[in-house]
């Protein structure tokens, strides 16, 4: 059905399918965009709390490395984020 309707709007001139899927597209890369960055600040309070210790550079990396894994596991926002980027 909605792809006749696309068909018969571009019958009629083409602009009117173009410009939803050009509509569609900004709204998917605003989206995209805060995935983004809701998983950057999840990293970066991994950064934080793991700097905070004053444990040794090997022990923080260790640290991150855990919370990071940890977020892949339980947080969707996090895993889609990964997603995105892959």
């Amino acid at each position: 059905m909605a792809a006749e309707s696309n068909l018969r709007a571009e019958g009629r001139g083409g602009s009117v399918v173009q410009s939803r899927a050009i509509e569609k597209r900004e709204q998917l890369l605003l989206d995209a965009a805060a995935v983004f960055d809701e998983q950057h600040r999840a990293s970066s309070r991994l950064t934080e709390a793991a700097a905070a210790t004053g444990a040794g550079p090997i022990e923080q990396l260790v640290m991150m490395c855990h919370g990071l894994a940890r977020q892949i596991i339980d947080d969707t926002l996090v895993r889609g984020g990964i997603r995105l980027t892959m």
